[in-house]
C-alpha cells in the first residue's frame, strides 16, 4: 500500500485499488503474462515478479493509467524491495542469491553480485 492505494497481484494481473472511500474501487487493471509472486512500490514505480522469472517495471503515478516501463529476465525466482532511488531484485536458488540493484525512473541495471548460500 502506498498513500491511497494498495497494489495486488491477482492471477496474472497487478490490480491497483483506491482506498480513500469506506468501499475501495478497482481503479486499473494491467495485465500480465506470468502470474504475480509479489509486488514492490518505490515512489511511482512498481515492480512485480512472477513465477517464471520476470520482474516488470510500470510507472504508477497516474494509477488510472499506469504504463509499463521495463522487464528484467533473472534465472530464478525473484523478490523485490526498494527505496526512493533504487529497487533491488534477489533471486537465485540454496547455492547462492544475485542481488540487483536497478534506477527505478528509467529501468536501467546498475549493478548485479553474486551472495554465496543465499538460500533462495
Amino acid at each position: 500500500m502506498v498513500g491511497n492505494y494498495a497494489y495486488i497481484g491477482e492471477g496474472c494481473n497487478l490490480l491497483i485499488l483506491d482506498l480513500r472511500s469506506s468501499n475501495p474501487s478497482k481503479t486499473f487493471l494491467m495485465y500480465l503474462t506470468e502470474e504475480v509472486q509479489g509486488i514492490a512500490v518505490s515512489s511511482s514505480i512498481a515492480i512485480s515478479h512472477g513465477n517464471v522469472g520476470v520482474s516488470r517495471f510500470s510507472h504508477v503515478s497516474n494509477p488510472d493509467a499506469p504504463l509499463q516501463l521495463a522487464s528484467f529476465n533473472t534465472p530464478g525466482n525473484a523478490a523485490a524491495c526498494g527505496s526512493n532511488n533504487l529497487l533491488f531484485v534477489c533471486d537465485g536458488d540454496a547455492e547462492a542469491e544475485n542481488l540487483r540493484c536497478i534506477t527505478p525512473a528509467t529501468p536501467v541495471l546498475v549493478g548485479c553480485t553474486v551472495v554465496p548460500g543465499g538460500g533462495g
